[in-house]
């Protein structure tokens, strides 16, 4: 899903020339989580970084395990940074910090804010760190109760379906069920074929007797 935000907004980052790195960690399994959150955490982050981020500058983006076992996604760019003190306005509703004010290309203010009310959600944290002309890191991270655990396999091999559906028949039975008639008593192939005709004649398809039987024991 991070992949797929990166390419949404890849042609926008290409026209401001801003390189985008991806560094994921393999085989990482699924969150628990509601999907178009996640995604839209991603947006938020990835737009906001690209936003703010000189022309020729650089992203990297990555997601991969905590210490405790759960997940996060970083988001790092070489932009102009946020004052320390500006940190929470910026982080509030509509807030902005000086040097998004003096930005050509501004906002509403709501994209961290959105990302960090959706983080808090799924019970996620969210730390934002920034360095004035040095750039801003954003940190999101998902507990371990929101990674999906793999399935372990059984322990005990399950009993053969043919041997525990097979009763438990003596010899002789075996026998008088093995001349058990596939039909019943009077039925023969002759009268079948005849009962196929005459029904097939009631229809009115067209049918044409044939020689064949059928049916077939």
């Amino acid at each position: 899903m991070v992949e797929d935000c990166h390419h949404l907004l890849k042609l926008r980052a290409t026209s401001r020339n801003i390189t985008i790195h991806e560094m994921f960690e393999a085989e990482l399994p699924p969150l628990w989580a509601d999907e178009r959150a996640i995604r839209q955490i991603c947006l938020n982050l990835l737009s906001n970084a690209i936003k703010f981020t000189p022309q020729g500058g650089e992203i990297w983006l990555k997601i991969g395990w905590t210490a405790s076992g759960g997940q996060y996604i970083s988001v790092k760019d070489t932009g102009a940074g946020i004052p320390e003190e500006e940190i929470p306005v910026v982080l509030a509703s509509f807030g902005q910090g000086s040097n998004s004010i003096k930005s050509a290309e501004q906002g509403a203010g709501l994209g961290l804010p959105i990302a960090k009310s959706l983080v808090d959600l799924h019970g996620g944290g969210f730390t934002l760190t920034s360095k004035l002309r040095i750039g801003t890191e954003v940190i999101v991270t998902f507990p371990p109760e929101r990674v999906v655990a793999a399935t372990p396999p059984l322990s005990e091999r399950a009993p053969s379906i043919s041997s525990a559906a097979e009763p438990d028949i003596s010899s002789p039975e075996k026998k008088q069920v093995g001349r058990r008639p596939l039909f019943r008593a009077g039925w023969h192939r002759g009268a079948a074929a005849r009962a196929f005709h005459r029904v097939a004649h009631r229809l009115g398809a067209g049918y044409e007797p044939t020689n064949r039987t059928p049916f077939r024991p």
